[in-house]
């Protein structure tokens, strides 16, 4: 597994060790910590390795490779990230070509659709490059016979986050007892509880190969989930209106319908997402 030091990677490690998986995790800990890892150490074989230099990774013992590095936040949005994770898909797709490891499970993001429904129009090089990576997959489907599940997510939520909304508010009330929300707060944000999307990447090989949205089937907004946050903590806070980062979209909300034919449910929807995470999190950054 590829980023699997990270947030959802190491998420999903716990839960494949607890299957009875043997799981190896490649990541440079540009983001990652050992930390996330804690509870499988000496049950996993962690290299150190960014998946994006001229490296050989040797896959040829593995059944299926979960693909989830890359650089994602805003902040560090820039062609170099763009680079950094198509250069990082193709030579993983190489490697596995040459491994003959012929199942691939892909982290796509909404952010391809640029705040569209369901038109790919990316306005980020983040969004860029998750199209520029599923179309690398297509083509290494069609010449080499891989078999691939590409999963888009909403904004996913949880224990571990180092960045995300929720994370920011709670460590805003740390610093400074204030909420800064960016724009007036409209903005619209499907969420997905990190345990809701363990179960869909799990399960993958019992659904067809191809394309999926995976996210929650409703939405809420970044001014609900100032309030949530203010609830989980029962306490109020100073809001404070900051302007929008540029790529800041006013609506993201994938639809999960056709993952949904397949048996998959998400258990929670955004709000009861947002206040699990809030649970879950304040007790990581405000204790």
């Amino acid at each position: 597994m590829t980023g699997g030091a990270g947030f959802i990677g190491s998420h999903l490690v716990e839960r494949l060790v607890k299957e009875g998986h043997e799981v190896t995790v490649f990541d440079d800990f540009s983001s990652g910590t050992n930390s996330n890892l804690c509870t499988v150490i000496g049950r996993v074989d962690v290299k150190n390795v960014d998946v994006s230099d001229d490296v050989v990774l040797d896959v040829s013992r593995f059944d299926m490779v979960y693909h989830l590095a890359a650089d994602s936040t805003i902040e560090k949005d820039n062609p170099a990230s763009y680079e950094r994770n198509v250069v990082g898909t193709l030579l993983l797709l190489e490697e596995m070509k040459r491994g003959e490891v012929k199942k691939l499970v892909f982290s796509s993001s909404a952010s391809v659709y640029g705040g569209t429904k369901d038109t790919l129009n990316p306005i980020i090089f983040y969004g860029a490059s998750k199209i520029a990576c599923e179309h690398l997959i297509q083509v290494y489907a069609a010449k080499y016979g891989l078999d691939y599940w590409i999963y888009r997510f909403g904004n996913v939520v949880g224990s571990r986050m180092n960045h995300g909304v929720i994370h920011d508010f709670l460590r805003q009330i740390k610093e400074r007892d204030t909420i800064q929300i960016r724009g007036d707060g409209s903005q619209v944000r499907s969420f997905i509880h990190i345990d809701d999307l363990l179960n869909a990447l799990v399960t993958s090989e019992s659904r067809p190969g191809g394309l999926y949205d995976l996210a929650s089937r409703d939405h809420t907004n970044i001014l609900r989930v100032a309030e949530i946050v203010q609830e989980v903590i029962a306490r109020k806070t100073n809001v404070e209106h900051i302007p929008k980062l540029q790529g800041d979209v006013d609506y993201s909300s994938p639809d999960s319908s056709k993952l949904e034919t397949t048996g998959w449910k998400a258990r929670m929807n955004s709000e009861q997402a947002v206040r699990r995470a809030a649970e879950e999190l304040s007790k990581e950054i405000l204790a």
